[in-house]
């Protein structure tokens, strides 16, 4: 059986660190992550995506990111029911956090577009770039 889910989207809120009663780390998130296709008026539709990380994860997301921000992330989907206090009865589906990843810039400014002597990069030569498909000089 098959069970991966993997998405990139945009966190709808700051993320909350909670402890369940074994003092393990949760946090439930949700992403909007756009469609494909724009409606009739132009405009692109979004879904919302119930997500959920347990432990280490839960930590990262929550020391590291921020509503708004861009978020990759990849894990199972699962699904489950309970009953409220009212006697109404909820099915949850969810996407169970196993990896999250920065995706886009991680801060909340602009992108950074010049490089400074402090960064740290390699320069590559225009014609070491190894492409197979490529002839030097082109």
């Amino acid at each position: 059986m098959i069970n991966v889910g993997v998405i990139t989207g945009r966190l709808t809120a700051a993320p909350e660190l909670k402890k369940t009663a074994n003092g393990i780390s949760v946090c439930h998130f949700t992403v909007a992550v756009q469609r494909d296709y724009y409606d009739s008026g132009g405009n692109r539709q979004a879904d919302f995506i119930d997500c959920v990380a347990y432990r280490r994860s839960a930590d990262f997301l929550c020391k590291n990111f921020a509503k708004g921000q861009m978020i990759a992330l990849d894990g199972r989907i699962q699904t489950h029911s309970y009953t409220d206090s009212s006697g109404i009865k909820h099915k949850v589906t969810e996407l169970n956090a196993g990896n999250i990843s920065f995706c886009g810039n991680k801060g909340t400014g602009a992108p950074k577009t010049e490089i400074s002597a402090d960064d740290d990069y390699t320069d590559i030569p225009d014609d070491d770039y190894g492409f197979p498909w490529t002839e030097k000089g082109e």
